[in-house]
């Protein structure tokens, strides 16, 4: 497939997907035969690349391309000061472009699944919605760390997560000292990761020394593919510094509310949102309505059996770590590349 080309240059290059909040302006598509056509992009927009196509959706209307006939973008600005005030407005349309020439690929994500760009110094953005949610006031599935298949909240589907259930566990054990798979040298010297070795007369670190989930155990790659990724930890440790966050109610779903302290040009901030899903521990839910667990793809520093997660409850959102069979939720995140 073709890339499209960039056909201009912005000063604050915001790899975004999805909606986005800009100034008025006039987006004209060029195509291959030489012809072109404008999109008016009112404040608030969607730009989706899907299934080979390009679709703009402004203000009740829809245009849809067919993506390989795209040779490139320029726009014309109605107003705004085009990024002069580090705001997203009608500057940032290289966004689009940085969608359009294939920066991301949403993959099979549900079609309200957006990224959301919430001003962060890396560029992450964060999905709007869990994985296994269609809405972002949905709860979405449950995973223990390293396992993509998701389980919902329904816990007479047999599933127990516990260590005897677990995907990386040495086949006839139910200790965390037989995990098989993401060993660090932790000092755990009874585990399964370390032997002793009489030359040295000391034990000796056997692992993998595998930190952070292998792309295919990745559960967010696993469920949405494309671009999609689960959050390392520095990923939640830069959303709770750069973001401000609330306990608050979504129709009858608790949360918290994580909101950019970057104000878009039509004086709105984007936002996510969390629901608190509580987590599935051996066969039950244990603090839905009352707490979040998130996983990163990072283990703990120390501890082969725990890894990093975003934990939150009405109180407070901070990063802490839990054994690697809970059930717990995901939310993914699109990187720049």
């Amino acid at each position: 497939m073709k890339r499209i080309k960039r056909l201009f240059v912005c000063t604050m290059l915001l790899t975004m997907l999805g909606s986005l909040s800009v100034a008025a302006q006039t987006l004209v598509v060029r195509f291959a035969n030489g012809t072109t056509d404008d999109v008016e992009l009112t404040a608030d927009f969607d730009a989706i690349v899907a299934d080979g196509k390009v679709i703009f959706t402004s203000d009740g209307t829809t245009k849809e391309y067919q993506r390989a006939s795209i040779t490139g973008f320029s726009y014309r600005e109605t107003r705004g000061d085009v990024n002069r005030d580090n705001a997203v407005d009608v500057a940032d349309i290289a966004t689009i472009i940085s969608i359009m020439a294939g920066d991301f690929d949403t993959g099979k994500a549900p079609a309200n699944a957006k990224g959301v760009d919430l001003g962060l110094p890396s560029g992450t953005l964060w999905a709007n919605m869990n994985i296994g949610a269609t809405s972002p006031q949905e709860d979405g599935l449950y995973f223990a760390w390293g396992e993509t298949t998701g389980y919902t909240s329904n816990t007479s589907d047999g599933r127990k997560f516990d260590w005897a259930s677990y995907k990386w566990m040495t086949q006839g054990q139910s200790d965390w000292k037989f995990i098989n798979k993401y060993q660090i040298a932790d000092g755990m010297t009874d585990a399964c990761w370390y032997q002793y070795n009489w030359d040295i007369v000391d034990y000796e670190f056997i692992g993998d020394g595998k930190k952070e989930l292998d792309l295919t155990d990745d559960a967010a790659y696993a469920n949405w593919g494309g671009d999609w990724r689960m959050p390392t930890i520095d990923d939640f440790t830069e959303l709770l510094d750069n973001t401000t966050n609330e306990w608050i109610t979504v129709g009858s779903v608790k949360g918290r509310k994580f909101t950019s302290k970057k104000k878009n040009a039509d004086g709105t901030y984007n936002s996510i949102f969390f629901p608190a899903a509580g987590c599935r521990d051996d066969a039950s839910i244990v603090g839905q309505g009352t707490n979040g667990y998130y996983w990163s793809l990072s283990l703990h520093t120390s501890s082969t059996s725990s890894p990093r997660v975003l934990y939150f409850h009405p109180g407070s959102a901070s990063t802490y770590y839990y054994f690697r069979y809970n059930g717990h939720s995901v939310r993914a995140v699109l990187r720049k590349k």
